[in-house]
């Protein structure tokens, strides 16, 4: 959670190995459009983007199985963000978590419904350890400020 403003550029990640495993994660900031298809050349990325206003992103990005821990793979597009009118802890589908009904959910990756928390029993935190929570908030900052 930075104060990111805008769209994500096309070239985001760009001077990235896209054969090595990446951790990125862009939440809580205020993001706007879609997400870059460019993304699609990683093929073992765990990406996070949760409560932004994200509007979409390339269907080509819901093939990627081995993202997100391979929960691309089982959960399609629902496991890179939460469509509008849905959400979860994380802001996306995993095998703790799913995208419950939320009619006040008006972006893709939404965390919260009416402003309180997923009705989901999973937090963030036990979806994911702080450590790796941690890194991937450093890599992220990195490839912003790079």
């Amino acid at each position: 959670e930075n104060q990111f403003i805008g769209e994500l550029s096309p070239n985001i990640l760009a001077a990235a190995d896209p054969t090595n495993p990446m951790f990125f994660d862009v939440s809580g900031n205020l993001l706007t459009g879609e997400l870059p298809s460019g993304l699609k050349r990683f093929t073992d990325l765990a990406f996070y983007a949760r409560d932004n206003k994200f509007e979409g992103f390339p269907p080509v990005l819901c093939t990627q199985a081995n993202w997100n821990n391979g929960d691309v793979e089982m959960f399609g597009c629902d496991a890179i963000l939460c469509p509008p009118q849905s959400t979860s802890p994380i802001g996306r589908a995993s095998v703790n978590t799913s995208c419950e009904p939320c009619r006040d959910s008006t972006y893709f990756g939404s965390s919260v419904c009416n402003g309180s928390s997923s009705s989901s029993t999973v937090s963030f935190e036990k979806a994911f350890p702080s450590t790796l929570v941690t890194i991937v908030v450093v890599v992220a900052a990195v490839y912003f400020y790079s």
